[in-house]
């Protein structure tokens, strides 16, 4: 099949212009438009081109691109005008298309050319659907209209690729090359444009104010321009660019209109030459003319001096007869001599002078350092006609060298680390760049002095720095005052290390302050050493005054993770071969999970091994160690990669339990964390130890037995401190927790398997409070708590859906494997009341409510639900009258009226 006669004319289309260089999402949003504008499933935008069509932007079609034998879009190009089809399958010139074939295929067609503005045909949009369906008159006219739009879409394509083909043939050009359209929005640059304005990237017509605004230096410049730009005509002058960064360029700018074939102008063409370096050039120039203080002599091939300037004749001891004479070569030190002679005897090349460095004695008789820079000026024959020697005394600046680099051995070699920053010159970072560091600071802070000079060292204290300390210093130094702080920084792996800092700032000889100086000391480990001796103090202070053992234990876990953050330790207590967490740990959830009730042996991770052994364990690599086969899946998934845990050993060196340190990295411990890790793990001992040995009848008096809760005495001094103690934003929840179906447990399998049950509930029920909560057991299967800080009605809610999660897995009694289930009643304070007792009364009632209802928990609302607390209040005091012996009965006599005898009694 021949192309028709339209395809030969697409070929002329170049290809950059219209399939690759429209915006695909100005395509992409059309196609969505048409699409819900016709209600189809299929919408499409084809371009012509290289024999065959390509889908520039789509909705509901897979393929890129198919032969145009294939396609719809050769029969609408081919009409040149727009082309329904209602149902394909009844159209001959489609139904044998493999598409229309298709149970599933196409019906429906409807398509239209896209016309470029010279007429020529470059592609077409269609809607297609699976259902035949018929299009009105307006639908045709859209359908046009969306034609149109994308011939404009591809029309300004065409002319924004025109300008940077333009532009492209600059584009290794020394000028700096810009295009702009008539709204002043730059539309390309060449690469010296984009360096010279700091540009990356493509300009994406963004704004030219946002590249460089222009400073006139005559207000008549500001009009002459004006002016030319309103009558399109060329414009030329000197002016200055302020780039984005606020950097100031010194150029020449050549200003001209761009216009179309028909003469319209279409943007501006702007031609810079940077000419900053030029005229910083030449001032610098006038000034070193204007403060020179060399010596300059102009010699005579014999030796003789034909001009002389700047010669400090008294400290030579010399006339200017003399040194006219020549006699101030006979100064030159003799082992000098030689190599001075040479260097004005043979012609130096022009532009490149000797330069030398030689003594010259004074009139005391001590020689100085002199640098001289020798020329010559030669006649027409090539022979010596002056010999040019301009020289400077360098002996102060030599000994200042000799001074600094001692100075720099010196500080270099500084156990000290020290950082100096440029006090008013700043970067694209920001002020007060590095300008030196020692060794000792990159020792410090791990960053070598190629990572830091030139930058802001703002990092080293970030993420979580002390804003006001460095306030305090920047204020200081502003003030020109010394600096004296401690505070916290980070090193490039991101450990936290505590330095102090004494700075003071570095004046120049008119006093201006040029640059800070610093001196950088670790304190790390002297701070860490105060603070650990005062946490220790604290826990021991809360032994001494007996509270409560697992506030202690808190402490010995808080103590720990503040000497070193990065790890996260964890206590366990060994009870019958099993380890339990003493108190919770930080530890995820899932890893909790498999340390509570882990039992010890030999080939147990490391705390397994550690309780069974008595000796310390070492686990530098989880996923490689041999002993964590049992466990590995779960401590590598909780991102647990090593552990080092120490038993806990009684004074007769009885295995109490374990404590252990989790690094989320491979790693041995280092000494200290080692030495960290053994002494509390000595000092948890002396208090397990302290703890045991308090009277029996003390613990008693505040422990159940059983479980090891707190009772009732103790539960109710903990309340009573809560709700004194409570936070007016927070609100305190007194909670009471009864077990379903507890006697059946125990009149099935006993009261040795009930007594087991209730440690296990006990021990689930600590894991699951947070570290300012209470569990105690009031008697028999009733559980009181404590959950404090809440901050609204749906935290507490949180937290009792998170108390009855203890009980979706099943209990492990003697083998078996029973599931038990619990009702839980909560009152909030101060929502339903402030009172201890009025809070538990309230407790139980909401208990007995979710029991009777089975509803897992409730709570009581203390307002608005009169008759319905009334009705629970009335159910709860029936539920127990029998137990408490309540009920008292009465009797009421039934009187005959005819005889006034008693015949019978109610009750």
């Amino acid at each position: 099949m021949e192309p028709p006669p339209w395809f030969s004319a697409s070929q002329s289309i170049h290809a950059p212009a219209v399939p690759d260089t429209v915006p695909e999402t100005s395509l992409d949003g059309i196609v969505q438009l048409m699409a819900s504008r016709f209600d189809v499933p299929v919408a499409q935008i084809t371009v012509l081109h290289g024999g065959g069509a390509w889908r520039k932007a789509q909705v509901g079609v897979q393929r890129q691109s198919m032969e145009w034998e294939e396609t719809f879009c050769v029969v609408t190009a081919a009409s040149g005008g727009t082309l329904v089809v209602p149902d394909a399958r009844m159209d001959p010139r489609f139904q044998d298309l493999p598409t229309i074939r298709d149970p599933d295929g196409l019906r429906f067609y409807a398509g239209t050319p896209i016309m470029a503005s010279d007429g020529q045909i470059i592609g077409t949009l269609c809607v297609l659907d699976v259902r035949p369906r018929q299009l009105t008159p307006l639908d045709v006219a859209d359908l046009g209209r969306f034609a149109t739009l994308v011939a404009d879409a591809a029309g300004h394509a065409m002319e924004l690729q025109r300008r940077r083909d333009q532009l492209q043939s600059f584009k290794g050009s020394a000028l700096a090359l810009l295009t702009l359209d008539l709204d002043h929005r730059v539309v390309s640059m060449n690469s010296t444009a984009c360096d010279l304005y700091g540009v990356s990237g493509d300009p994406d017509r963004r704004p030219l104010g946002s590249v460089m605004t222009t400073i006139f230096r005559t207000p008549a410049d500001a009009q002459s321009y004006a002016e030319h730009l309103a009558t399109a005509q060329l414009w030329a002058g000197q002016v200055i660019h302020v780039r984005a960064d606020g950097r100031y360029l010194e150029v020449d700018v050549r200003i001209s209109p761009i216009l179309d074939d028909a003469g319209r102008q279409t943007g501006l063409l702007l031609a810079v030459h940077d000419t900053s370096v030029q005229r910083r050039a030449e001032h610098l120039r006038v000034q070193l003319l204007d403060h020179a203080d060399e010596t300059v002599l102009l010699l005579r091939p014999d030796g003789t001096v034909a001009d002389l300037h700047n010669v400090n004749l008294p400290l030579l001891s010399l006339s200017e007869d003399d040194v006219r004479a020549g006699r101030v070569i006979t100064l030159i030190h003799s082992e000098d001599y030689e190599s001075v002679q040479r260097a004005m005897q043979t012609p130096a090349v022009p532009g490149q002078p000797h330069v030398l460095r030689w003594r010259q004695r004074t009139a005391s008789g001590h020689y100085r350092w002199m640098e001289s820079r020798i020329g010559h000026l030669l006649d027409s024959d090539g022979r010596i006609e002056h010999i040019l020697m301009v020289s400077r005394d360098i002996d102060v600046q030599l000994t200042m060298q000799q001074h600094l680099r001692l100075m720099e051995a010196a500080v270099q070699g500084a156990r000290t680390a020290l950082l100096i920053v440029a006090a008013d010159s700043g970067t694209e970072h920001g002020p007060f760049p590095v300008v030196f560091v020692n060794a000792a600071f990159s020792e410090l802070t791990g960053y070598d002095p190629e990572h830091l000079l030139g930058v802001v060292p703002r990092f080293l204290w970030e993420p979580a720095g002390d804003p006001a300390a460095l306030e305090r210093i920047l204020m200081r130094l502003e003030r020109g005052l010394e600096v004296d702080e401690t505070l916290v920084i980070y090193t490039r792996i991101g450990t936290p290390v505590w330095v102090q800092i004494t700075a003071w700032p570095i004046t120049d000889r008119t006093g201006h302050v040029t640059h800070y100086a610093s001196a950088w000391r670790d304190v790390t480990a002297s701070r860490l050493q105060n603070q650990l001796e005062r946490d220790r103090r604290a826990v021991l202070e809360l032994v001494t005054r007996g509270q409560p053992l697992p506030d202690a234990l808190r402490g010995l876990l808080a103590l720990v993770s503040a000497q070193v953050p990065a790890l996260t330790p964890s206590l366990l207590f060994l009870q019958d071969d099993t380890l339990h967490e003493a108190v919770p740990s930080t530890l995820p959830a899932q890893a909790r999970a498999i340390v509570n009730g882990l039992r010890i042996g030999p080939e147990v991770a490391a705390c397994g091994r550690a309780a069974a052994t008595g000796q310390t364990v070492i686990t530098e690599d989880v996923a490689t160690d041999p002993h964590w086969t049992l466990v590995r899946d779960v401590a590598l998934a909780c991102h647990l990669r090593a552990c080092w845990s120490v038993p806990i050993l009684s004074r007769n060196r009885t295995v109490l339990g374990t404590f252990a340190l989790y690094s989320s990295i491979p790693r041995r411990p280092q000494p200290r964390e080692l030495e960290l890790l053994e002494d509390t793990a000595r000092l948890t001992a002396v208090i397990l130890e302290r703890y045991q040995a308090i009277d029996a009848s003390q613990r008693l008096a505040l422990y159940d037995p059983l479980t090891g809760l707190a009772n009732r005495t103790l539960f109710a001094e903990a309340l009573r401190a809560a709700l004194e103690q409570r936070p007016a934003t927070e609100s305190v929840a007194v909670g009471l927790l009864d077990l379903d179906r507890f006697k059946t447990v125990n009149d099935s399998f006993g009261h040795r398997t009930g007594d087991d049950l209730l440690r296990q509930v006990a021990l689930r029920l600590q894991g699951a409070l947070g570290s300012a909560d209470l569990a105690a057991r009031m008697g028999g299967d009733e559980f009181t708590l404590i959950l404090s800080g809440l901050s609204s009605p749906e935290d507490a809610h949180h937290r009792a859906r998170t108390l009855l999660g203890i009980f979706d897995e099943p209990f492990n009694l003697d083998g078996r494997e029973l599931f038990v289930h619990a009702s839980l009643g909560l009152a909030m304070s101060p929502d339903d009341g402030r009172d201890a007792d009025e809070l538990l009364r309230l407790a139980d009632m909401a208990m007995y409510h979710a029991k009777s209802r089975h509803l897992g928990w409730a709570t009581l609302d203390g307002a608005g639900h009169t008759s319905a607390r009334r009705h629970v209040e009335l159910d709860a005091a029936l539920h127990r009258a029998l137990d408490r012996d309540e009920l008292r009965l009465h009797y009421q006599p039934l009187v005959d009226a005819r005889t006034g005898r008693v015949t019978e009694v109610e009750a």
